[in-house]
C-alpha cells in the first residue's frame, strides 16, 4: 500500500510536523483537511500544498498566523486580501515584502508591520518615510530605523528622543539641529555609550556633557572639543576610566600630575607622555611598578644614565632583561624614596618583597 496516498497515514504524520506534506501525493497535497493539520503545525507547509489550496483563504489565514512568510507562498489574490495580510505582519512585519503593491500603501497594515519590525518601513512608498504616526512606530521598535525616515522626521525631537531611547546610536540619523539639543544627546549617552561621537561640536564642547560621558567610558576623550582635551579635569576623569593620554593635548601630557595618574593605571601610558616626563625618575618607577613592559617607552636619557650596558636594548630576550634594570633602578632610586625618609619600615618591606618577588617571577620563567 501506498502510505503517501493513505490520508488516515498522511494525517498523522503531518499533525506531528507540517513539512511531511512534501511527500504527500498530489492528491492529498489538494485535500483541504490534511493541508489545514499541516499549515495549523508550521505554516511554511504551505509550501507544498496544491496550487488550489493556496488561493484558499481559510488555509491561508492559518498559515500566515504561525509563520508570516507564509504569504509568499499565497495566490496573489490573497497577497491583495487585507485580512490575510494584516494577520501575516503582525506575526512578522517583514512579511510586507510580499503585500500587493495596494497593501503596501496601506497605513493600518504598515502601522502592523512596523510595529512588529520598524524595518518593515523600506518596503513601503516614500511618502509614509513621512509620516510622524508611524516614524513613532518605527524607532520605538528599532531606533536605528530613523535611517530610513524622511529628513522631516529625523529632525522631529519627539522621533528623535523616542528613537535615541531605544538605541543611542540613533543619533547618528538625527538632524544637525538635534544633534545639538542636550536633552537627546543625554539620554542617547543613556543607552549607548559611544553616542558622544555623533554630537555637535558645541555638545563635545560642553564641559558637563562630556564629564558625564567620560565617567561611562573614558575613551570617549577622543572625540571631545581641542579645548576639553586640554582641561585637567576631564582628562583626569579620563585616565581614571579606561581613557588614554593618546588624546590628550600635548600640555597635558607634559603636567606631572595627570601622567602620575595615568601610570599608575597603565605603566604603558608613559608612552604619550612628554620627554622630560618619560625621564622623570617618580614617573618611570611609577609606571614600571605597574608594568615593567613599560620599560620599552621610558626616556632615552634615564636608560642611558642607569642602564649604560643596555643602550641598544631591544624587545629581544625582554624578560631576561627586564630582571637588571628594575632591579638598578629600584638600589638607585630608593635612596630618594619618601618611603625611606619617613622610616616607614612597612612600606619599606612591602617594596622589597615587591621587587623580589618580581625578580623570581622572572627568573623562573
Amino acid at each position: 500500500m501506498d502510505r503517501n496516498n493513505n490520508k488516515k497515514y498522511v494525517l498523522e504524520r503531518v499533525k506531528g510536523y507540517g513539512p511531511m506534506l512534501e511527500f504527500a501525493s498530489d492528491k492529498l497535497k489538494d485535500d483541504k483537511e490534511v493541508v489545514l493539520e499541516a499549515v495549523k503545525n508550521l505554516g511554511w507547509s504551505l509550501k507544498y500544498a496544491s496550487n488550489r489550496l493556496k488561493n484558499d483563504k481559510d488555509i491561508a489565514l492559518e498559515a500566515v498566523k504561525n509563520y508570516g512568510f507564509a504569504l509568499g507562498n499565497t495566490s496573489e489574490r490573497l497577497r491583495n486580501d487585507v485580512e490575510v495580510v494584516m494577520n501575516a505582519v503582525k506575526n512578522d512585519g517583514m512579511a510586507l515584502i510580499f503585500a500587493s503593491s495596494e497593501l503596501k500603501s496601506n497605513k493600518d497594515i504598515i502601522l502592523e508591520a512596523v510595529k512588529n519590525n520598524g524595518y518593515a518601513i523600506t518596503f513601503t512608498p516614500d511618502k509614509f518615510r513621512n509620516d510622524k504616526d508611524i516614524a513613532l512606530e518605527v524607532v520605538k521598535n528599532g531606533g536605528c530605523n530613523l535611517e530610513y525616515l524622511s529628513e522631516k522626521n529625523k529632525n522631529d525631537p519627539e522621533v528623535i528622543m523616542n528613537a535615541v531611547k531605544n538605541d543611542g546610536k540613533a543619533l547618528e540619523f538625527a538632524s544637525d539641529t538635534l544633534k545639538n539639543n542636550k536633552e537627546i544627546v543625554l539620554e542617547a549617552l543613556k543607552t549607548y555609550e559611544w553616542a558622544l561621537e555623533f554630537a555637535s561640536p558645541e555638545i563635545k564642547d560642553n564641559k558637563d556633557i562630556v564629564i558625564e560621558a567620560i565617567k561611562q567610558n573614558g575613551t570617549l576623550l577622543q572625540y571631545v572639543s581641542e579645548r576639553l582635551k586640554n582641561d585637567p579635569e576631564v582628562v583626569i576623569e579620563s585616565v581614571n576610566n579606561y581613557g588614554s593620554l593618546c588624546w590628550a593635548s600635548e600640555k597635558i601630557r607634559g603636567n606631572k600630575n595627570i601622567v602620575m595618574e595615568a601610570v599608575k593605571n597603565n605603566g604603558h601610558e608613559i608612552q604619550y607622555a612628554s620627554n622630560d616626563l618619560k625621564n622623570d625618575k617618580e614617573v618611570v618607577i611609577t609606571a614600571l611598578k605597574e608594568n615593567k613592559m613599560a620599560f620599552a617607552f621610558i626616556g632615552k636619557n634615564i636608560k642611558e644614565e642607569y642602564f649604560p650596558k643596555e643602550k641598544n636594548y631591544s624587545a629581544e630576550s625582554i624578560e631576561f632583561k627586564l630582571v637588571r634594570p628594575w632591579e638598578r633602578l629600584e638600589k638607585e632610586i630608593t635612596k630618594d624614596n619618601p618611603w625611606n625618609k619617613e622610616k616607614d619600615t612597612d612600606k619599606v618591606n612591602a617594596w622589597t618583597e615587591k621587587i623580589n618577588s618580581d625578580k623570581d617571577n622572572q627568573w623562573e620563567r
